[in-house]
């Protein structure tokens, strides 16, 4: 069962995700190129999810996703 609360931060995220995502996506694709862009965009995938589920979620980040952020970056 999903709290009111829980229900307009999900409705938060989903107009970001489909509002300000493919917007910021295509037009650094369109400075930067192709593979530079798809590079940045699946690296960074992994610092924004843990940072948003540690914002909306308030459940903090499991030192297993600290280390594979830290691999998957470096």
């Amino acid at each position: 069962m999903m709290y009111p609360e829980m229900v307009m931060e999900m409705d938060k995220f989903n107009c970001y995700e489909h509002c300000v995502i493919p917007r910021s996506f295509f037009s650094s694709i369109r400075l930067t190129g192709v593979a530079i862009g798809t590079v940045v965009t699946i690296g960074s995938a992994l610092v924004f999810s843990g940072a948003f589920e540690w914002m909306l979620w308030k459940s903090q980040p499991t030192i297993v996703w600290g280390i594979v952020t830290v691999i998957a970056i470096h």
